[in-house]
Order: structure tokens, then sequence, then C-alpha cells
């Protein structure tokens, strides 16, 4: 494994991190992580698992959204930990996948301190912050009572069926302080990992088409895999800092009619799987 300088005049500028010879290989995919996972990734590799955010965790957060009826102040929180992490990321099971991305740009994000222990503990670190915030601010539980009536209204009005199940609901600020006395344990383990984010780090993993059956290819959320893949398949790493800002603007069409122009390797054999599936 060759370790190679962080730029961040050479990402804004060409979107990659590592030298040609790795980002121009279609069999490389990349992924992201914090400082904290660079001792366990290198010595036994990327495995999946339950991680250390459970399935019934994450299900007790949902459950307090869903019992106000909130979505939260952003997308970041709720939208996050029901569509991505219970449905689609654990499944029917209480294991989840690791993920790759396609290019070293999109792997960066997860190597910043905002993505610290993954995208599961961002979102629960972003759900319970928002759940204290409604608790402690009386103009987001304002917004949040306007916006049920703005809906329930609409309902009755336009003769909708089962407009009670929109009914609004008075959220009785002592359960929500007990429910989140009760995340307690996880709000310390998910926003711990902030303080132990000294900095991020991005690997360029190659493999072969022996590898292929335990990948999958998502369009939105990159490459899963469901296996084991040693460290011995990574060939690059960068180290990014701690105070790094991700950019998200960029060349992302470029970056896509680079994939696709790839006649062979992880992209090419993926996407014609997935079409025949």
């Amino acid at each position: 494994m060759k370790v190679f300088p962080f730029s961040e005049n050479i990402l804004n500028r060409n979107f990659t991190l590592f030298p040609e010879e790795i980002e121009n290989d279609p069999w490389v995919m990349y992924h992201g992580t914090s400082s904290f996972n660079q001792e366990s990734i290198e010595l036994d590799g990327f495995v999946f698992g339950s991680g250390l955010v459970s399935r019934d965790e994450i299900q007790q957060v949902v459950d307090i959204y869903d019992k106000m009826k909130w979505c939260g102040l952003n997308g970041s929180s709720l939208a996050v930990l029901k569509s991505f992490s219970l449905i689609h990321d654990f499944g029917d099971g209480d294991t989840s996948p690791v993920y790759f991305a396609e290019t070293s740009k999109r792997a960066v994000l997860y190597a910043t301190l905002d993505f610290a222990g993954g995208e599961k503990f961002r979102a629960v670190r972003n759900s319970i912050h928002q759940l204290q915030c409604y608790l402690d601010e009386p103009e987001v539980r304002q917004k949040h009572w306007k916006n049920m009536k703005s809906e329930y209204d609409f309902l009755v009005n336009n003769n909708a069926m089962n407009p009670e199940a929109s009914r609004p609901v008075e959220v009785d600020l002592t359960w929500l302080s007990s429910q989140l006395s009760l995340l307690s344990d996880l709000r310390d383990l998910t926003f711990g990992t902030l303080a132990c984010h000294s900095y991020g780090v991005v690997y360029a993993v190659k493999v072969n088409a022996s590898d292929l059956d335990a990948l999958e290819l998502h369009k939105c959320m990159g490459i899963k895999s469901r296996s084991r893949i040693a460290p011995s398949k990574i060939v690059g790493k960068v180290v990014v800092p701690r105070d790094y800002i991700y950019h998200n603007a960029g060349r992302c069409s470029e970056e896509l009619e680079k994939l696709w122009a790839f006649t062979t390797g992880i992209y090419a054999i993926l996407s014609q799987k997935k079409a025949t599936d």
C-alpha cells in the first residue's frame, strides 16, 4: 500500500485524490473513513457486520419521530435513518454492508469530520441533536404544530381518505425528555466519534473478477460489499486533514462519463449484471 499526500488544490482542479494509474484503473474502488478505523482496516481489511449501532437502536430513534409525527429540522436526520439505515442498509437483517465509492472524490465526503463513524453515526447524531432542539426551543415546536395543522386542514378540505391519520398531536415534553434520557448511551457513542476523529482516510482498493459476486452496484449509494475484502487489496491511501471541508461542486458528468467509458472492471461488469437481473 502506497501513501499519497493530500492536495486540496489537485482535488479541486481534477476531482481526484490519487495518481492517474490508480484513478484510471477500472478495478479500483474507494472507501472514506475516520482515523480510528485505520488500524482495524489495515490489519483485518473491510469486514461487514452490524457495526457499533444496531438496528434496534436506530428503530428506537425512528419510533420517537414517528410518534411525534415529525420529520426533523432537515433531511440529515429521520430521512436518512428511516430510508437508508433501516429500509435499505439493514434491510431484513441485523447486518449491513461495507460501502465503497466509485470515485475518490465521492469517497472524500466520508472521510470528513461531519461523517465521523459513518453515515449511520452522522444520522443518529443529527437526529438526537434535533430532538434536543425540539425539547429546548419553543419556535421549533410551534413550527411543527403549524405544519401539522396545515397538512391536516388541507386533507380535510380536499376530502382526502383517512385524514385522521394526519391529525396534529401534542408532543408531551416530559415524555420526550425521558426518551432522550434513554438515548444517552447512544448519544455518547455517536458524538464521541467526533472527538476521536483526528483525521480522515481514503483508501483505494483494487479487486478482481473473483470478488464481484460479493459486490453490488447501487445507483445512489455506490458499491456494496457483503464479503470481507483483505487489506492486501489496498493499493493506495490518502490522509485527509481533520479541518477539511468537503465541496460538492465538481464535474459530476465528467466523472460519470469516465466510469461509463470503462469496458471492463467493477463499474462495467456490475452495471451489466444489474441490467440483466
